[in-house]
């Protein structure tokens, strides 16, 4: 293989050569910066799919995991809950303190403070237990949707 350098390439200056030469210089210049930006498009598009792949994958994890806790509140955890329980019992079985629906406080006749909380445990699915506290103890229940 012969190499030359540069200068024995270069053509001699003052002729119309030195044009074409410099010009053939810049169109390689531009094509190696075109393959190179090629070649850096096609890395961030990889890049970009990886990405992707990533994202699609924490979707199917949250929906697999929204499915488990769609069953999580079932008939058979309703069929525990009990009048006359206290709610720390219902908060155990239920395996949480649930939401709050609503409290009222009322004084009774007898000058005794009667308080009422309504609370919520909801599944993913939109089925959900309700229980009605009376002073801390279960006085009503119902459920919807659950199975």
């Amino acid at each position: 293989m012969t190499t030359t350098r540069a200068s024995e390439a270069a053509p001699k200056s003052g002729s119309a050569s030195v044009y074409l030469w410099g010009a053939g210089v810049v169109v390689a210049l531009v094509a190696a910066g075109v393959v190179a930006g090629a070649k850096h498009e096609a890395g961030e598009e990889r890049k970009l799919e990886e990405a992707r792949a990533r994202l699609r994958h924490f979707v199917e994890q949250d929906q697999l995991s929204r499915q488990s806790e769609a069953a999580r509140f079932t008939l058979a955890d309703y069929a525990m809950v009990r009048e006359g329980y206290l709610e720390s019992d219902i908060n155990r079985i239920l395996n949480g303190p649930g939401h709050l629906l609503g409290s009222a406080s009322t004084a009774m006749p007898d000058g005794a403070p009667a308080n009422a909380t309504v609370k919520s445990w909801e599944n993913a699915d939109g089925s959900s237990i309700v229980v009605t506290f009376e002073g801390g103890v279960v006085v009503a229940k119902a459920q919807h949707g659950l199975r």
